[in-house]
């Protein structure tokens, strides 16, 4: 342990992959009691990967504004001292990597990116490195679960569907929708032409046996 339980920054860049982001977020050092922290979407990040040692990765936009991550076998000009290095330069920001770095660096990216590091192990590893990080407050997929409706019991396969609504009714109130009254109530017929029952248009008749003619008595 460190004296006075100092603990320091010694890795020149760690970074985290955070999948439901869709993005890596980067610990740059800057000295063994300081770093700052920058982050770049997974997208850019793999062509980074793929072209850091295949003519760089050169002035492009990103999230950490525009970014050169490049390897270099020289110096600056006017010198341009012969070298093998990576240089990574955004914003007023300028870091060298050695080459060995830079190859377990990409290591370290594919494993993370190959598992499932969940938001919740990202802030711990951060913490353990005396970096605060915030991600999204309703990114927990558990918390969208908890807010879901609970699933209806299986139907019988010997239920119709509208047997539940019918079993809510009151059987006492079983009423005819044609109707609008109850079903078992007597509906009285009524002639429209005589405005009467229409049991009541019989009437008796007379027959003449004389004339075979038949009338109303």
């Amino acid at each position: 342990m460190p004296i006075n339980n100092f603990l320091p920054f010694k890795t020149p860049i760690k970074l985290y992959v955070a999948k439901a982001e869709n993005a890596v977020h980067l610990s740059f050092r800057l000295s063994d009691s300081a770093t700052f922290n920058e982050k770049i979407s997974i997208t850019h990040m793999n062509m980074v990967v793929k072209e850091w040692n295949n003519g760089g990765f050169v002035g492009i936009e990103t999230w950490m504004g525009k970014l050169w991550w490049e390897l270099r076998t020289c110096g600056p000009r006017p010198e341009q001292i012969p070298a093998d290095f990576v240089a990574i330069s955004f914003k007023n920001w300028n870091f060298r990597l050695t080459v060995e770095f830079m190859e377990e660096l990409v290591k370290e990216y594919k494993k993370q990116l190959a598992g499932t590091l969940h938001l919740d192990t990202l802030n711990d590893i951060l913490a353990a490195d005396g970096i605060e990080f915030v991600g999204a407050e309703d990114d927990n997929p558990k918390d969208e679960e908890d807010k879901r409706p609970a699933p209806l019991p299986p139907m019988s396969p010997y239920q119709h569907p509208k047997d539940d609504f019918h079993d809510l009714m009151d059987e006492s109130q079983n009423v005819d929708p044609v109707l609008d009254s109850p079903a078992d109530e007597v509906i009285e017929f009524v002639d429209p032409a005589l405005d009467s029952p229409a049991e009541e248009i019989a009437q008796p008749l007379a027959f003449n046996k004389d004339t075979g003619a038949i009338t109303l008595s």
